[in-house]
């Protein structure tokens, strides 16, 4: 069927909502311009290594887990075949150099002595940066973190030897680890010298001095060294890898891994809007001025980015990723406040700007509004924020789901607080949406520090599932009014008789399935990237399949939601819709239900035991015999 079959009003709507999302794309392309991501698929190169047969003792079948394992030390994305004697890494242009030297690193500390004649007096002054010392012949320089900034230059004999890190027991203690060596290793034996030696790995020097047997690894005595000393104690719980030298090529365009980075982030916010709009059926926002919200909210994202930016290039102490010291958690409180005032404050700010444009507008005209406006301010930020997230990680199924998951329903929780508050001003002109907004802020900051936080999963997942109550509980108050007017403020503030409906067993238990769902997917996510994240995978109809069943509960969900019938002097209000006593014809409880008939439009309350069906039925004929007396 060609467009012009359609009647006009169709072809119209098809053209808006064509404009709309156009409108939603640019944006999204103007965020990407404006932070200089680097989409993959476009400028890709490969770096080639040629190996031995699969299995082999020098380049073991699951070399290729190993790798990721490696990359994932060091947050890079790449994607990583192994093709019959072949293992490929693709990445960004950008990206590719970083990889290569992280998979070049030793699964150990390299051992190196000084040069001859030259003693401790080889390691140089404290200077500002490694280009003070020029190695000679035979020689080799090390940059040693002294801290703030301040590095000394070491020279070292080569070569080196590699003390292997699975002859060491290290323990992080701090800013150093603490390494000791294996009774009976080669490891033990090595640490046992009589001469000077330094300790690096890659270009860093982490120990300078005579060996022993149990060592402290220093990488300087700023606040960085707690998080340069994780990284290490990460990097040396990787397997050894043993790769010859790559061959570094050009890689062809990949537009449909391109083409994901840009979409699915859209397509996975847009999702959620749709989910978000599903509760205010009663008198849905025009999608226009929902388009223009979502924009303003992904351009909000490059504003917030700045401001953090910002912080973090002032002083550590203000980067909210060093205040979690290493990711220990007796350093939860101060990131927590860290992370909410250098995170949280900028991101809800940035959020809250962007609903002021629809919060102007005549449409805004009913509590639900705020957190509507809110919540789509939320998912335009979000879907901005993805393809930043999804472009550095190659749109990884695992990140996928655990952004789609997490992440996006987070910025939905945290903007539908203060989006209450904003709906609220509606019904009551002095109510305050400075507190909501700060406890948005704090929220933000509690779950961001717990998911930077060793062991901190568990904390984020209970953060996650008291804003997903409190996100619930503001819904179903803000749908306790309808479209505001004198007459509805008025009776507001006078006494308003609630009767609580739905199906309470069936909504908690498909909240509870949900995330149940959800970690499953992420599992055989999991699965499926291991085995070559195609479709002749074992995983591929399960992970479909799970996809499947989370859209249904999803959709479960939200016609499940308990909502609020609500009496007052003006009139019955239910799920933000709203009927005066004189536009109500008739009641009647039908089963789970109470019609009501009107000429505005019929209502169907429920579903609830008779016994409150017919309370709530008495008390709206009590209501239009009081309005008939007035």
């Amino acid at each position: 069927m060609s467009l012009s079959t359609f009647p006009e009003g169709s072809r119209a709507r098809f053209s808006r909502r064509g404009r709309h999302l156009a409108s939603l794309f640019l944006a999204l392309l103007a965020v990407v311009a404006l932070t200089g991501c680097s989409l993959p698929g476009l400028s890709d190169r490969t770096a080639r290594y040629a190996l031995g047969p699969p299995g082999s003792s020098a380049h073991p079948a699951d070399l290729a887990l190993r790798v990721r394992m490696r990359l994932a030390v060091y947050h890079l994305g790449a994607d990583v075949r192994r093709d019959g004697d072949d293992l490929t890494i693709r990445a960004t242009a950008d990206h590719l150099p970083h990889a290569v030297r992280a998979l070049s690193l030793p699964a150990g500390l390299e051992m190196y002595t000084f040069p001859e004649g030259c003693g401790t007096s080889c390691e140089g002054p404290e200077v500002r940066d490694d280009t003070s010392l020029s190695p000679a012949p035979n020689e080799g320089a090390l940059v040693r973190p002294v801290g703030h900034g301040a590095v000394r230059v070491v020279r070292v004999a080569l070569p080196s030897r590699v003390v292997p890190a699975s002859e060491l027991t290290i323990r992080r203690v701090g800013p150093t680890l603490v390494v000791s060596a294996k009774e009976g290793s080669n490891a033990a034996k090595l640490l046992v010298a009589d001469t000077p030696v330094v300790l690096g790995i890659g270009r860093t020097a982490v120990y300078v001095g005579a060996p022993r047997s149990t060592l402290e690894l220093t990488l300087g005595g700023d606040l960085e060294a707690y998080e340069h000393a994780r990284t290490l104690e990460d990097l040396l719980a990787t397997p050894e890898l043993g790769l010859p030298a790559p061959t570094i090529e050009p890689a062809p365009r990949d537009l449909l891994l391109t083409g994901f980075t840009l979409l699915l982030p859209l397509v996975l916010s847009i999702i959620y809007v749709g989910f978000v709009r599903r509760f205010d059926r009663a008198h849905p926002e025009p999608l226009g001025l929902v388009a223009i919200t979502f924009v303003l909210g992904a351009l909000s994202a490059e504003l917030a980015g700045l401001a953090e930016w910002g912080f973090a290039k002032l002083s550590p102490w203000t980067n909210p990723q060093l205040l979690t010291f290493g990711g220990q958690a007796k350093a939860l409180p101060l990131s927590t406040l860290g992370f909410a005032l250098l995170v949280g404050v900028p991101e809800e700010g940035a959020k809250l700007l962007a609903t002021l444009y629809a919060t102007r507008r005549r449409e805004f005209d009913e509590p639900v509004d705020g957190v509507v406006y809110g919540v789509v301010a939320a998912l335009g930020f979000a879907a901005a924020e993805n393809i930043v997230y999804f472009a550095s990680g190659r749109v990884s199924a695992t990140l996928v789901v655990g952004r789609a998951f997490t992440a996006i329903p987070v910025h939905v929780f945290l903007s539908g607080l203060w989006g209450y508050a904003l709906g609220a001003k509606l019904v009551d002109k002095k109510y305050r949406i400075l507190p909501w907004f700060l406890a948005a802020a704090l929220l933000h900051g509690g779950y961001d520090a717990a998911m930077s936080t060793d062991s901190g999963f568990a904390i984020g997942l209970l953060v996650v599932l008291a804003l997903a109550v409190s996100f619930v509980g503001v819904l179903r108050a803000a749908l306790r009014h309808g479209p505001v007017s004198e007459a509805t403020v008025l009776a507001a503030r006078a006494e308003r008789k609630v009767h609580a409906f739905g199906r309470r067993p069936v909504f908690p238990a498909l909240a509870l399935a949900l995330p149940v769902l959800a970690a499953a997917l992420l599992v055989v996510s999991a699965g499926w990237e291991s085995t070559g994240a195609t479709m002749r995978s074992p995983f591929t109809g399960p992970m479909i399949l799970l996809v499947i069943v989370i859209g249904a509960v999803l959709w479960g969900l939200t016609s499940t939601l308990p909502l609020d019938a609500v009496v007052d002097r003006h009139g019955v209000t239910f799920a933000g819709a709203v009927r005066a006593f004189p536009d109500i014809d008739t009641t009647h409880v039908a089963g789970e239900y109470l019609e009501i008939a009107s000429p505005r439009g019929d209502i169907e309350i429920g579903p609830g035991a008779r016994e409150e069906l017919e309370t709530l039925a008495r008390e709206i004929q009590d209501g239009r015999a009081s309005s008939q007396g007035r």
